[in-house]
């Protein structure tokens, strides 16, 4: 058929294995599987019930010692050097601050007035009516069990005891059955439609940390980043583009189009496509013209594309979960600061200097 038409065609057999396979995923008493053998060889042993390990939360619980090294999230971002490496970085807690009348958060108190501020302030009460269109979102009253495909590869995401997670893999191995044709007595030379060699590689394995699509996804830490080799060659792109004046326009468009793929574990990156993509209208017989301001974004990316070889890339960075502390915060040319109200604790009170370099 060619490329052009192979792919709606093949994903509509894909996609309507995908669809048995969420019908039939919350079933925990399956028959085996013929290939359920050789896909679990490399099974991660995952206890049933809640992780020892604390995932790596968006918004560490600021306390005065650390509000000059960790400002709020929607302030500036840190430069890579300064960025703390995930083995420092404090773990994520779910304890609120501590009061602001401690004797560390009087070392951020700048003044009389803003101590006298701080204790007029109240905390929010502990239960707020619902505005009016806001959906109150609710606990999970069951294990996740759902697949996803992309063109022919099959993605997987459950939780439960080790029962049912290997229920669930083959039940999705059975629908891949009932769509494709299987080896049989009279055809023993017909290939299984389940990559055998990609089984035995490790590719229908359960795990918490999976290599998806170039992704690392770790279900554990809660986190995201690209595979070893991405880093790379996202620098190589910048290195590409880096002090030209023109560009073809075939290449501009896949030099983009890389970026919006890697773009998604990069956040604060996604504001920046606009002047990317206002050279696309100003081509000239199929040449880009990078303008000075287009190199300007072009370096803002490069330097948000650095901190991907710092730390991982928070799930929570990417969908904001519910939040523990509510607050507000603001900058000005001195520097940055703001408020934090914790239900049961007075208000906190923070602010940080910019560097001198910044203020100018």
């Amino acid at each position: 058929m060619g490329w052009q038409n192979s792919p709606p065609t093949f994903c509509s057999a894909s996609e309507t294995v995908a669809d048995i396979a969420n019908s039939t995923s919350y079933r925990h008493h399956v028959a085996p599987h013929r290939l359920e053998s050789i896909a679990e060889e490399l099974d991660e042993s995952v206890p049933f019930g809640p992780s020892t390990e604390p995932p790596v939360s968006c918004a560490p619980t600021l306390v005065p010692s650390q509000v000059a090294s960790h400002p709020a999230s929607n302030g500036p971002t840190a430069s890579p050097s300064d960025a703390p490496t995930t083995s420092e970085r404090p773990p994520a807690t779910s304890e609120c601050p501590p009061s602001a009348t401690s004797q560390d958060a009087q070392e951020f108190l700048p003044s009389q007035s803003t101590k006298t501020l701080c204790s007029e302030l109240v905390p929010l009460p502990p239960s707020q009516p619902q505005p009016e269109g806001r959906v109150s979102l609710q606990p999970l009253r069951e294990p996740l069990a759902y697949t996803n495909v992309f063109v022919d590869d099959f993605i997987g995401l459950v939780q439960g005891s080790q029962r049912c997670r290997k229920a669930f893999r083959c039940n999705l191995l059975h629908a891949i059955d009932e769509v494709f044709a299987q080896p049989t007595d009279k055809e023993p030379n017909r290939q299984e439609a389940a990559s055998v060699k990609k089984l035995k590689r490790g590719d229908g394995t359960l795990t918490t940390q999976k290599l998806i699509l170039d992704w690392i996804l770790d279900t554990l830490r809660k986190t995201l980043e690209l595979a070893d080799h991405r880093p790379a060659i996202l620098a190589s792109l910048f290195d590409e583009v880096r002090g030209r004046k023109r560009i073809s326009q075939k290449r501009w468009e896949s030099i983009i189009g890389q970026l919006q793929f890697m773009s998604l574990a990069m956040p604060g990156s996604s504001g920046l496509f606009s002047a990317l993509q206002v050279g696309l209208k100003h081509s000239n017989k199929g040449r880009i013209k990078l303008t000075p301001h287009i190199h300007a974004y072009l370096q803002d990316f490069e330097r948000i594309a650095q901190s991907l070889a710092t730390r991982p890339t928070r799930l929570a960075e990417l969908i904001p979960e519910l939040p523990s502390v509510l607050g507000a915060c603001g900058a000005a040319k001195p520097g940055m600061g703001g408020v934090l109200f914790c239900p049961g604790f007075a208000p906190l009170l923070w602010h940080a200097p910019f560097p001198t370099a910044v203020q100018n």
